[in-house]
């Protein structure tokens, strides 16, 4: 069923399967005609799109149907549509009007999907708007590595606002193709939910599959087949561990305010590379030299009247002028201190991850108050979230390998050193975070990138690392 807020947005009519819908605000004669034709236009494209998916049995089919539909009327390059099976699941291309795609390509396309998915918004690679250019790091790497030009994708999302997947549009010739693309992906999205909704699940498959058999085959052949099946499901194989991983600096410096005073001036923002002993922001020093000329004068003024009593013979009261004089020169020795420390300058070669003061020049500053926070280049932790079902299974030095989002074509390798003893909440879940250090020659990485990760744990039967899962949950149930 079309969205209607979809259609309304864009100055178009909704399209209603129950009763009409009139919208009269007395136009002009020239745009009661004029503005119609392009909307009707749309209006029929999607509903032919629609009638042509209610014949279709399986959701590849429509998928295949909808993007040959989609490339002929918006006369695109090419057309992708990717669908996420179930909510939270991993984004798969499920129709292409290119059948025969480069394998190497695949990782960009997954990788651009998710990224367009995560947006929420229509994409449009070149951006046009200056307030669209967030997140497209993805999408660009697509678009280079196509080649392509021109890019227009948007989420599809079904009626209860689910994210279903994707759909990709290259080189559109079609001036209306994101009014196009706004209006047709909530119903294309419904319209495929509802037959994989309606397709055998893979038990079902499964069942129909060996009736089947059963009554082609006789009682032998059955037991041939289980006996092959059980003797397979015995073979030793490695089992892998699935989990997220999140790169974190190895180390992180943390730069705070030497003397309290205003922020005179801030010289690097998150992101900026600094160097040893780079200047980062620098404190007023008005303050500390009124105070460092007031710890002066009365310096001079103790000292002249230690010598005025000396010269009344009041050794006393001379020397308690040389203690409080003692103590003025401590006093302005301090200040002279702290006036020589107002530049703050950044101890190591790295990368500020935190502290944007560019807005707070002006500000007082209170002595010991966080101002930067940097994490040195050259090698990063990846911190591996593995779920508290899994944590048996692994253990310090097993071997992990795992590609990040921004660089899925990236395969990186490493050893867990360890692995913290205390459970944490991420992302609603329990996991153990396992830590593996992760070498960055080319300053490549950044902290917070994610991406997906798989510890080799110890051999098991095949049929224990696919089915032990299913087995523990049924045990649960039944309560064994």
């Amino acid at each position: 069923m079309l969205d209607r807020s979809s259609l309304l947005d864009h100055g178009t009519l909704p399209l209603s399967t129950e009763t009409p819908v009139v919208l009269s605000s007395e136009p002009s004669l020239e745009s009661t005609h004029a503005v119609p034709e392009h909307h009707t236009k749309t209006l029929a494209a999607v509903v032919a799109l629609l009638s042509t998916l209610d014949h279709c049995d399986t959701a590849a089919e429509a998928s295949q149907n909808a993007v040959d539909h989609i490339q002929d009327y918006l006369s695109a390059n090419r057309v992708m549509l990717l669908w996420r099976s179930r909510s939270g699941g991993t984004i798969a291309k499920l129709g292409d009007t290119e059948r025969t795609s480069a394998k190497e390509i695949e990782p960009f396309i997954i990788a651009a999907g998710e990224e367009i998915a995560a947006r929420d918004m229509q994409t449009r690679f070149p951006p046009t708007n200056s307030m669209d250019r967030h997140a497209l790091l993805a999408v660009a790497q697509l678009v280079r590595n196509l080649p392509a030009k021109h890019l227009n994708a948007i989420r599809l999302s079904d009626h209860l606002d689910r994210d279903r997947g994707t759909l990709i549009v290259l080189e559109s010739s079609e001036t209306q193709c994101e009014t196009f693309l706004n209006v047709v992906s909530r119903p294309l999205a419904s319209a495929i939910h509802r037959i994989v909704r309606l397709q055998p699940s893979v038990v079902e498959q499964g069942v129909r599959n060996i009736h089947a058999f059963t009554k082609q085959r006789s009682r032998i052949g059955m037991l041939a087949v289980a006996v092959l099946f059980s003797a397979l499901m015995l073979i030793p194989a490695t089992y892998r561990v699935a989990a997220t991983v999140e790169l974190q600096p190895v180390e992180r410096r943390f730069i705070a305010v030497p003397v309290d005073g205003p922020l005179l001036r801030v010289h690097v923002r998150p992101g900026d590379l600094v160097e040893p002993r780079g200047l980062l922001a620098e404190i007023d020093p008005r303050e500390i030299d009124f105070e460092l000329a007031g710890s002066q004068a009365q310096l001079s003024r103790a000292e002249q009247e230690r010598k005025a009593m000396i010269a009344e013979h009041d050794f006393a009261g001379s020397q308690i002028a040389v203690l409080e004089q003692e103590r003025l020169r401590n006093q302005t020795q301090l200040l002279e201190h702290q006036r020589g420390n107002l530049e703050i300058r950044s101890p190591i070669n790295g990368i500020i991850i935190s502290g944007d003061h560019t807005r707070s020049e002006g500000m007082p500053m209170t002595r010991g108050e966080t101002l930067f926070e940097i994490a040195p280049l050259g090698e990063m932790m990846a911190e591996i979230a593995i779920p508290e079902s899994e944590i048996a299974e692994v253990q310090s030095g097993m071997e992990c390998t795992f590609h990040l989002h921004a660089y899925p074509n990236r395969t990186l390798r490493g050893t867990i050193e360890r692995i913290n003893p205390r459970a944490e909440l991420r992302d609603h879940e329990n996991v153990f975070i396992a830590e593996v250090r992760v070498k960055d020659p080319d300053g490549l990485y950044r902290p917070g990138m994610r991406g997906q990760a798989k510890i080799e744990s110890n051999s098991h039967p095949l049929g224990w690392n696919l089915f032990h899962r299913a087995y523990y949950s049924l045990a649960r149930v039944i309560g064994w």
